[in-house]
């Protein structure tokens, strides 16, 4: 499932500090952003449009990279895992022909996008219709209808909560269109009535399902598991005595009698241990976030709320300029709160370096501070990886190289003839009437001996690193007392034989010597 957050920012520091927190809540993966208060320099995850009006990103929970991506006047747009994302700003101080402009620019770049791609376009288009819940129908909401439309595109603004509210104002121009390949199906578009922004616009999220997921099935908001450590014994005895056992006879299949023995104990787990708690994805805050500024956070909805219901009621001008004075006040508070807090977290980041050099700050510097699959930073990038690992080879100037030449006088180097090249590679014939074990004589083994004695002396006396070697021992010339001594080659070469004459010459030795 992938989570999506749109939100006017206002150009509000604030408001935008308030929404990298609310997406590690929310465990957001999009993040669709008409008039940012800055864009991060060198970020590949986030991408502005050519007017810097608005930006679309992907958070620190997203596990998928930016495989493409585009920008336009008003628009941008990101796509990843088949999915295309657009964030779209136009004022509504725009002229008509620009925002008709606008409306042919974002047509002609959706219209790109593959059928088989799943095409989100959000954004502030500041236009009214009744199909996504205003009360009355302008130009610009027929114009952007007509655009819904041409693509293919369906409106998923349920219901009639408003998207902007003021003091005594509010509308729904926070609209967001989908076209998705089958079977993939948009869950729970909503506006986060409830989490403060920060700015007039509330948050809108919306989530994709790759899969339609039937909830008789299974629950979304249930993990897989029970938490044991809070098991019931009590609740488990009386369960399992009121409860009867599954029934297998011989008409039970193995499938039906698997099954009946599931459902009997996923209702002994339900009756005795409460469900597991369910991760969130993601990190769970930003990292200079605290409970301090969680209560700001809370005492400006009540600040905003105390002028709302003051300016609807009608009360004096002066109760009600009051509750906007300390609605201003409660928004000021958490921007400086906010802006103390980063700044602090930051020294302690930098001052970790030195005794912490993998932790924290290169979490945060390198972006890996969420839980990501590895190697999924190098999707869509194996061609540029592999150029880089394996560069091709210099090209060669021919022009620069040397060239042999021919001293037509210098003196001849003479050629080798077939029966010398036969000669030195060809081995020697074996003789077959040759025995491989030689047997001596007494006489013979006494003069060997001695002769054996006095060359074993001669090489103790000369210092020779073979001292000692009797006469059976290894004739590879390796060095004994270096056992990482290379083994010398011994024998005469292979190709020191001349070429064999016939085919006896390759006759085996008689098969009765030893």
């Amino acid at each position: 499932m992938i989570r999506i957050i749109q939100i006017n920012l206002q150009r509000s520091s604030t408001a935008q500090s308030l929404l990298q927190q609310t997406s590690a809540e929310r465990g957001a993966h999009v993040l669709a952003v008409p008039e940012p208060n800055w864009h991060p320099a060198n970020d590949d995850r986030w991408v502005r449009s050519d007017d810097g009006t608005c930006a679309v990103a992907l958070s620190a929970a997203a596990d998928f990279v930016a495989e493409t991506y585009s920008a336009g006047r008003g628009y941008t747009w990101i796509q990843g895992r088949g999915l295309r994302v657009y964030s779209c700003y136009n004022s509504r101080n725009d002229t008509a022909e620009n925002f008709a402009a606008f409306l042919d620019d974002v047509h002609w770049s959706a219209n790109e996008c593959d059928r088989r791609t799943h095409l989100v376009i959000c954004g502030d288009f500041n236009a009214w219709s009744q199909e996504w819940g205003s009360a009355r129908n302008d130009r610009r909401g027929d114009q952007l209808a007509d655009l819904a439309a041409s693509l293919g595109m369906s409106v998923e603004n349920t219901g009639d909560t408003a998207t902007y509210r003021w003091i005594n104002a509010e509308s729904i121009i926070d609209i967001t269109f989908s076209r998705l390949a089958a079977p993939a199906v948009i869950r729970d578009w909503s506006v986060l009535e409830d989490v403060e922004s920060a700015s007039d616009h509330r948050y809108v999220e919306v989530s994709i399902l790759p899969t339609p997921v039937d909830s008789d099935e299974i629950d979304r908001n249930r993990p897989a598991g029970w938490s044991y450590r809070q098991l019931d014994p009590v609740a488990l005895a009386a369960h399992l005595a009121n409860t009867a056992q599954p029934v297998v006879d011989d008409s039970t299949t193995a499938t039906g009698a698997a099954d009946q023995l599931i459902d009997y104990l996923v209702a002994a787990c339900d009756s005795c241990m409460p469900p597991r708690a369910t991760p969130i994805a993601g990190r769970r805050s930003a990292h200079w976030w605290s409970n301090d500024l969680a209560t700001l956070r809370r005492s400006i909805v009540k600040a905003r709320r105390a002028a709302q219901r003051s300016a609807r009621r009608r009360d004096p001008r002066e109760q009600t300029d009051v509750h906007r004075a300390a609605n201003t006040e409660a928004r000021k508070a958490l921007r400086d709160a906010i802006r103390v807090a980063q700044a602090k977290s930051w020294a302690d980041l930098c001052r970790s370096v030195d005794h912490n050099p993998w932790g924290l700050p290169y979490r945060v510097v390198t972006k890996k501070i969420s839980r990501k699959r590895p190697g999924v930073e190098a999707l869509g990038r194996e061609d540029s990886i592999a150029d880089q690992l394996f560069p091709e080879p210099p090209a060669t100037d021919w022009a620069s190289e040397p060239r042999l030449t021919y001293d037509a006088a210098g003196p001849a180097t003479p050629q080798f003839t077939i029966p010398e090249l036969r000669e030195v590679c060809l081995p020697k014939p074996r003789d077959p009437t040759a025995s491989r074990t030689r047997f001596y004589s007494g006489s013979q083994k006494s003069r060997l001996k001695s002769s054996s004695m006095r060359s074993t002396g001669a090489s103790q006396r000369a210092g020779s690193p073979n001292a000692g070697r009797s006469l059976g021992s290894s004739s590879s010339g390796r060095d004994r007392t270096n056992p990482s001594s290379p083994r010398r080659a011994s024998g005469r070469c292979v190709c020191s034989t001349p070429w064999p004459s016939s085919s006896s010459d390759y006759s085996s030795p008689d098969s009765t010597s030893t």
